[in-house]
C-alpha cells in the first residue's frame, strides 16, 4: 500500500557500512528472514525505546507480512482502485483531480494488467522522485517496511553507502543492506521520538488509509500487542 513512502532526506550516522556484495541464502535468490530475527532486530536496534521496537514489529507485520513479502506484490485493478483511489477520497467524499486521473488510468488498463503496470501509475509521483518511465515499478515497495520511490531509495542509499538507485533489488537480496536501510529511513522520519503515537506512526510510514484511520488504528493496536508480548 505504498508504505515508507514519505519524501524526506535521510541523514547519515548509522552503523558500519554494508558490504558491496549481496548476501544471499541461495545464489541469485532473495534471502529469508524469520519473525524471531525481526523481533531480535527490533529489540536490539531500539533497546532504549521499547515502544519504538513494538511499533516496528507491528509495521513490519503490516507492510511485509512479517518479512514474508519483501517486494510489494501486484494488485488486481479492483484492488488497486480500492487502495490507491478510494482510500484517498476527501472528507466530503470527492476525489481530487489527481485521484480522478489515477482512477482513469487504472480503469483504462487491460483486465490482465501486471502489477508493474499498476505501480507505474500509482507511483507516478514527482514527490517520490519517480520522474522517468518505469520508475514506479522499479522503485516499488521493498524491504521490511516497503521503502518506496526513487527519492527514498537514493537518500537511504546515500546514508548507508550503497547505490540503491542503480541496484534497487538489494533491498530484497542483501539482508544487511535491507536492515540498515530500514533503520536509516525510520531514523530520518522521526521514529525515535519518545512520544510516538498512532498518527505519528502513520505519518512516518506513509501508508494509505481511509477517512476513519482504520489502517492506522489496526497497526497501533498491533503495536500494543507486540509491546505486551515482548515486555509483559
Amino acid at each position: 500500500d505504498g508504505g515508507a513512502a514519505t519524501d524526506k532526506k535521510v541523514v547519515g550516522g548509522l552503523m558500519s557500512r554494508p558490504r558491496a556484495t549481496p548476501e544471499r541464502d541461495i545464489e541469485g535468490q532473495p534471502f529469508t528472514i524469520s519473525e524471531q530475527e525481526i523481533k531480535t532486530f527490533a529489540r536490539t536496534s531500539y533497546s532504549n525505546n521499547p515502544l519504538a521496537a513494538a511499533a516496528l514489529i507491528a509495521t513490519v507485520e503490516a507492510e511485509s507480512a512479517s518479512g514474508k513479502t519483501l517486494v510489494e506484490k501486484g494488485y488486481t485493478k479492483s484492488r488497486a482502485l480500492e487502495v490507491f483511489v478510494e482510500r484517498n477520497r476527501k472528507k466530503d467524499g470527492t476525489l481530487s483531480a489527481t485521484m480522478q486521473e489515477r482512477k482513469r488510468r487504472i480503469e483504462a488498463l487491460p483486465d490482465n494488467a501486471s502489477g508493474d503496470d499498476i505501480f507505474d501509475i500509482v507511483y507516478d509521483r514527482d514527490d517520490l522522485g519517480n520522474t522517468e518511465e518505469g520508475d514506479g515499478s522499479r522503485y516499488k515497495g521493498r524491504g521490511l517496511i516497503q521503502i518506496t520511490g526513487k527519492n527514498n531509495y537514493r537518500d537511504v542509499g546515500n546514508s548507508i553507502g550503497v547505490d540503491l538507485v542503480e541496484n534497487p533489488e538489494l533491498l530484497e537480496t542483501d539482508k544487511n543492506v535491507m536492515l540498515q536501510a530500514t533503520l536509516a529511513y525510520l531514523k530520518d522520519n522521526g521514529f525515535l521520538t519518545s512520544n510516538l503515537t498512532q498518527s505519528k506512526l502513520a505519518s512516518i510510514i506513509g501508508h494509505s488509509d481511509d477517512d476513519k484511520n482504520t489502517v492506522a488504528k489496526k497497526r497501533w493496536i498491533a503495536a500494543g500487542k507486540a509491546y505486551r508480548d515482548m515486555y509483559g
